[in-house]
């Protein structure tokens, strides 16, 4: 189906060379030829087992920069999930008849070498939509599956600790747009708020969406049905799956309430030694 595309998790089902699987280009496709000497022909030859990371390398062999860029931009399930299929013509990844009508309509026009007239019935048009559709479900079809537990929006100017024997983890993300860089900060507490374990990385990331895990998007799309962008698929795909098995909640805090997390994200903290947790500043 020409709208459709898949949406890549561990690669082992996709095509790399036929298959349509790029989001950010308009074919979906890799332009560059499949070299004689290569016999790699799965996305997840490409993809490192161990760390779960793009074979970077391996890339540059086969393919040109601006393609190399485009698929290491794609970020990779760290769970291993299995790949997908989704709408590749709308941000949703969701295929309804009206985006199918379009679709079909815009292909009906580039079919013709002259104008169309309106001899077309609409229903015609309508029929391929959801004919589309029809294609669509069917690839699509996965067993339901339940989502981790999304608590209100927490309104609180301070750290409110989690109920007695259980952990709180705030985190926090600053992103810079020009690098594509930025710091991440996790902070793990008791119900009687000791710090038990913290964390600062750096952050490598092509938006904001993809770098901010305090995001109040980020984690409505964590406990929801709707299908999230690609940047941050296969990344939310990984968290519903943990949340799932370890019984985990979700709940976006001001950064009021979140201080610590965000104090650890900041540049501010870029003096923090490798024992902070155990001597925290």
């Amino acid at each position: 189906m020409k709208g459709a595309r898949w949406q890549i998790h561990n690669g082992v089902s996709v095509d790399f060379w036929a298959d349509r699987w790029i989001p950010s280009w308009p074919s979906f496709c890799i332009q560059s030829p499949k070299p004689p000497w290569v016999s790699s022909n799965k996305v997840a030859d490409f993809i490192n087992p161990t760390t779960g990371e793009w074979r970077t390398a391996k890339l540059r062999q086969v393919l040109t920069v601006e393609e190399v860029q485009a698929v290491t931009n794609i970020p990779i399930s760290i769970l291993g999930g299995a790949d997908s299929i989704v709408w590749g013509l709308h941000p949703s990844g969701k295929y309804t008849v009206k985006r199918g009508y379009q679709k079909a309509w815009s292909d009906h026009i580039n079919s013709k070498p002259e104008r169309p007239s309106s001899s077309t019935p609409p229903h015609v048009i309508v029929a391929r939509a959801l004919g589309a559709w029809d294609e669509f479900v069917s690839a699509t079809e996965t067993p339901s599956s339940h989502l981790p537990r999304s608590l209100a929006p927490s309104s609180s100017l301070h750290w409110i600790p989690p109920a007695a024997g259980s952990l709180k983890i705030n985190c926090d993300a600053s992103w810079s747009k020009g690098p594509n860089r930025g710091w991440g900060g996790i902070i793990l507490r008791d119900s009687h708020g000791n710090l038990i374990d913290g964390r600062r990385f750096r952050i490598s990331a092509t938006s904001a969406l993809h770098a901010e895990n305090d995001n109040a998007q980020l984690i409505s799309l964590s406990v929801s049905e709707l299908v999230p962008p690609w940047e941050v698929l296969a990344i939310l795909s990984d968290i519903r799956l943990l949340a799932k098995d370890e019984g985990l909640s979700f709940r976006w805090t001001p950064r009021e309430g979140n201080e610590a997390a965000h104090w650890v994200a900041s540049s501010q903290a870029s003096s923090l030694g490798p024992n902070w947790v155990v001597y925290p500043p």
